[in-house]
């Protein structure tokens, strides 16, 4: 696939080319990775390091960009993670990418290797007594000249957490050369015992006057709800019980043509094994992995820890929601559900008292008002094969009334039928048959 800039992209990649220290400000769905890579590819510095948290390391810049794309797909790069990160730092490549709590484990000189940095969700780093905040401020960003930071949030909750991701930036040349001094000269100290600080009048607009030559903004070309791939892997048991059930299907869907009987229950064992587990002739169930859960919970920690309402489809689902989930404030709207309950559970739900809401999209796609109220992520477990059902779920949070930039998440088990419900839904022709076929 081929891609062309837009204009306010082109407009942003020869900010941070004429600007090598600086912050990219991206709305969700802007295009500031491809805006990144582009700038990557026509910057001096020969060798990166792309810092971002897991899920945005696999998914944003491996799946959606550097393998998608054509200009990328001969780049060489490496995921300096996991067991053998040691073994692919030390080899020779252009690019670097690596996870956001993995800077603690790089040492002083393995920075030294880079003429570029990429920190993507700098705002991950907005916490200046943090360990991987110190190292990266302190050691790492001041030995690399091209310094890039890019978030759609710089200050979720504060305006304290901005001097920490300027300064990675441009080392104090406009918020100050230490927290201290930032606080200093925009807060005033309050709150019980004086452990708060609390900006002083007009601070607001003073920091950002200060931020503006290192920054550049840019915004989200359409009020559509962006629409996020998440993509999880199978281990190698696991799919080997996907490929049996897949080839059970196909066998049972030749003999007939129809989505009935072996078919439709292989067809439905497909889904369920890409979910975390299946049933079994008894209907027992036992979890089988939980990657779509540890994506869930990183999708809640990359958007801030904002609330985000989760549509599922299997009952085994909920139960494993339930108990990943258990230290969380969670509700769920399902058929179990009373009527006394779900006004309570929207209540909740408007004042912030709630983490998540999963819900059933059969029994909560219809009929429950006030869902959309603060809220602006969607994330989905398991698809309908229902378009209806998937548009009137969405529509609870991404309709009309939308009060703020939605984006919709799909976690998606990799090269399996998810994909294709995926797909089906995104062109809006969705026909089990037609998925059954596609899986050959």
């Amino acid at each position: 696939m081929q891609y062309e800039l837009r204009e306010e992209q082109v407009a942003a990649r020869d900010f941070l080319l004429d600007n090598p220290q600086s912050l990219l400000l991206g709305d969700v769905g802007s295009g500031k990775t491809l805006v990144l890579l582009d700038m990557i590819d026509k910057s001096p510095a020969e060798k990166w390091l792309v810092i971002a948290p897991r899920l945005v390391v696999y998914n944003a810049w491996e799946d959606k960009h550097l393998s998608k794309f054509e200009a990328f797909k001969d780049w060489d790069y490496t995921i300096v993670h996991g067991n053998k990160w040691r073994e692919k730092f030390e080899s020779e490549h252009d690019v670097y990418l690596t996870t956001t709590d993995f800077v603690r484990t790089l040492s002083n000189e393995d920075f030294s290797y880079f003429d570029g940095i990429i920190v993507d969700e700098i705002d991950k780093f907005k916490n200046p007594s943090a360990k991987r905040t110190r190292q990266l401020l302190q050691n790492v960003s001041k030995y690399i000249p091209t310094r890039i930071g890019a978030t759609g949030t710089p200050a979720t909750k504060s305006l304290e957490g901005l001097w920490s991701q300027v300064f990675f930036a441009d080392r104090g040349a406009t918020l100050e050369t230490s927290i201290s001094a930032y606080r200093r000269k925009y807060f005033f100290r309050g709150g019980f015992g004086g452990y708060s600080y609390i900006p002083k009048r007009n601070s607001l607009e003073a920091i950002t006057s200060a931020m503006n030559p290192s920054c550049h903004r840019m915004e989200k070309e359409s009020d559509e709800p962006t629409i996020a791939e998440i993509n999880i892997e199978l281990s190698t048991d696991n799919r080997k019980l996907y490929n049996a059930a897949k080839r059970k299907a196909l066998i049972a869907f030749e003999d007939n043509e129809k989505l009935v009987g072996e078919a439709a229950a292989a067809y439905s064992t497909l889904r369920q094994i890409c979910a975390g587990s299946f049933y079994d002739d008894n209907k027992d169930w036992k979890p089988i992995h939980q990657e779509k859960m540890k994506a869930l919970e990183d999708i809640y920690e990359q958007n801030q820890q904002k609330k985000i309402l989760c549509f599922y489809w299997f009952k085994f689902e909920a139960e494993m929601l339930r108990y990943w989930f258990n230290h969380f404030n969670i509700a769920f709207l399902n058929s179990s559900t009373k009527p006394s309950e779900v006004s309570t559970i929207l209540r909740k739900w408007a004042a912030d008292e709630l983490d998540f809401i999963f819900a059933q999209p059969a029994s909560a796609s219809h009929g429950i008002d006030g869902l959309q109220v603060g809220a602006s992520s969607i994330a989905w477990l398991t698809l309908p094969d229902d378009l209806g059902l998937y548009e009137q779920a969405n529509g609870r949070i991404a309709g009309n009334r939308a009060e703020r930039a939605i984006t919709i998440y799909h976690i998606l088990t990799k090269n399996s039928i998810d994909g294709i419900i995926f797909d089906s839904l995104q062109n809006k022709s969705v026909n089990q048959t037609e998925i059954l076929r596609r899986l050959e």
